[in-house]
């Protein structure tokens, strides 16, 4: 009998997230409609000062961060733009089946699944229960797995949380230079307006970048973290009943109990 694809919601998790291209292409389009009202765009544009935000920003970055860390951080961003990965609740059912399995077939009648399993953590888990590894060893090493991910998913939400505290400061460093460009120059009187407009671009800069880029790619990632950790939490209660031989019936009711919980405690991360 050939074994069902039970990791749908992996696969669904690669679509790509219509809220973060759609706040970022409405966050584009009203800052871009703003400043057309006002005026020209070119005289919005100016590329030294660009250069200085954007540049300065991420060498900053790379100052206080590893490059593996930025690294790991840009493959997030990617992620940041496909659905967030289903929530703990659409592994339910996937959990509930692999419990039932086990009941009726035994533990080694896992293996099955393995190749249609696409979440690593989760194959690592079944490849564990069908290796016959002990419980002890089983949850140490889901454990540790467990807390590496998130580790790896803080340190992205952090990398872009500092990125949006450094590119303002970065404006601001623009602006001075540009200010200190335009006193030298005071014997031009027609050249102290348009010195001053470019100041204060790296200031505009630094903001867009900042608030409009960095803070929210920061809050999406720690939002996944969070998914991902209530998810990862859920998967190593279930593996560990399963391995129990606890009764699925039974086994349903502690993950609903768990999901409740999470669901309660979810606005707290919010605010």
């Amino acid at each position: 009998m050939r074994a069902p694809h039970i990791a749908p919601w992996f696969d669904r998790a690669r679509r790509l997230d219509r809220a973060t291209f759609g706040g970022l292409a409405a966050g584009i389009l009203v800052l871009g409609t703003a400043l057309a009202l006002g005026g020209s765009l070119r005289s919005f544009l100016d590329l030294p000062s660009l250069l200085l935000v954007v540049g300065g920003t991420f060498a900053a970055t790379l100052v206080q961060h590893p490059l593996g860390t930025l690294r790991e951080a840009l493959r997030q961003v990617r992620a940041a733009f496909v659905e967030a990965p289903i929530t703990s609740a659409s592994a339910l059912d996937e959990l509930l089946e692999l419990a039932r399995q086990a009941r009726r077939d035994g533990l080694p009648s896992l293996e099955e699944h393995l190749a249609h399993v696409e979440d690593p953590f989760l194959h690592r888990a079944l490849r564990l229960l069908v290796d016959g590894f002990s419980p002890e060893l089983v949850k140490d090493v889901l454990e540790v797995e467990h807390e590496h991910e998130i580790a790896r998913l803080e340190e992205g939400r952090a990398v872009f949380e500092h990125m949006a505290s450094l590119a303002p400061a970065f404006g601001m460093i623009g602006t001075v230079i540009g200010l200190v460009q335009m006193l030298q120059r005071l014997d031009e009187p027609r050249a102290i307006g348009a010195g001053m407009a470019v100041a204060l671009l790296t200031t505009l800069y630094g903001a867009v970048l900042a608030n409009l880029l960095c803070a929210p790619l920061g809050g999406k990632l720690g939002a996944r973290a969070r998914a991902t950790e209530m998810r990862r939490l859920l998967q190593i209660e279930a593996i560990l009943a399963i391995q129990g031989g606890e009764k699925p019936s039974l086994l349903r009711e502690r993950l609903i109990a768990h999901l409740e919980l999470d669901a309660e405690r979810e606005p707290a991360h919010a605010t």
